[in-house]
């Protein structure tokens, strides 16, 4: 049975290198096209999103989810690839797509932007580039195909930036439950000669009559 991406990973995936760069595509890397494939059209929902805003309409458009589908069947066939897993792909590109556009659209309503002056002739500028990047979708997906059945080019498909690591806490008790744990300070310093067990020297004690 051929690998089929699950809906998740790809819209994982496709967030995630949306927050790259414009890389150049890389040669002879059929997963590092497909991923600068997702990148590119991902990018261009920024610009989707404004004209939307600025024309008043809705993100969902169904009828143009319906003919992305459908043109991804006819590409599905023409590669010999499973229709199934090409239609997960561009169904999760689509959610991807609309997730950047809500974010967007959330944090215009809170600040209360106003329309956006080129807002009008951005849909229809950026339509022409987001249909040669979703014809080249399917093709690179095939590319990619042999790649992806391993768990190293599913890896690197689903690549997210590596959250910091926290500091490690400390065991309740001295300093607080909770509390992050601290080095201790050396003693004696190294400037100085060591006494006893490495303790502190303490004045001696003055004698009892």
């Amino acid at each position: 049975m051929p690998w089929q991406p699950s809906r998740r990973r790809i819209v994982h995936a496709a967030l995630a290198v949306a927050l790259l760069p414009a890389a150049v595509r890389a040669d002879g890397d059929p997963v590092a096209v497909l991923r600068t494939i997702l990148a590119e059209r991902l990018g261009l929902m920024a610009d989707i999103a404004r004209s939307k805003w600025t024309t008043g309409a809705p993100i969902e458009d169904p009828e143009r989810e319906q003919a992305l589908l459908a043109a991804g069947d006819k590409a599905a066939a023409a590669a010999g690839l499973d229709p199934a897993s090409v239609r997960t792909l561009l169904q999760a590109q689509i959610e991807a797509a609309k997730v950047v556009q809500r974010r967007l659209f959330d944090g215009w309503r809170a600040a209360q932007q106003p329309p956006f002056p080129d807002g009008a002739e951005l849909l229809a500028a950026r339509r022409p580039e987001i249909a040669r990047l979703s014809a080249d979708l399917v093709p690179a997906f095939a590319a990619a195909r042999a790649a992806l059945r391993g768990c190293a080019g599913q890896a690197e498909l689903a690549q997210r930036p590596v959250p910091r690591s926290r500091p490690r806490l400390a065991p309740a008790g001295r300093g607080g439950a909770g509390a992050a744990t601290r080095r201790r300070p050396r003693w004696p310093p190294p400037d100085r000669p060591r006494l006893g067990r490495g303790r502190p020297p303490t004045a001696p004690r003055p004698a009892r009559r």
